[in-house]
């Protein structure tokens, strides 16, 4: 019985989880307005494309959409990773050590 009890919580979390990454998902494309696209979704990172002219505006348009309080939990949207391609994200993110080219 434990173990179906510790189970069921989970799924109360994870299906939170899903709906508010679901919810951002539709705040993000609203506030991109056409200036950029969202290209990848992984748990709780969006990868977006935009062009660099818009960058600055469109950080700040997303942030503003995305960040609220949340059932008294403040949802933060950290912004990094930027660059022409994903390599280049990655390395302005700083894991470049944790890509090996073997």
């Amino acid at each position: 019985k434990r173990y179906k009890t510790y189970k069921a919580s989970g799924i109360l979390i994870q299906a939170t989880s899903a709906d508010i990454n679901k919810e951002n998902w539709s705040l993000i494309d609203e506030a991109l307005d056409g200036r950029g696209r969202i290209v990848l979704n992984t748990h709780d990172s969006y990868g977006m494309s935009t062009d660099i002219d818009t960058l600055d505006k469109v950080k700040t348009d997303v942030t503003g959409a995305v960040e609220r309080q949340f059932l008294g939990v403040p949802l933060i949207l950290d912004l990094n990773g930027i660059g022409r391609n994903w390599w280049s994200a990655l390395i302005n993110k700083g894991i470049e050590g944790a890509i090996t080219d073997k």
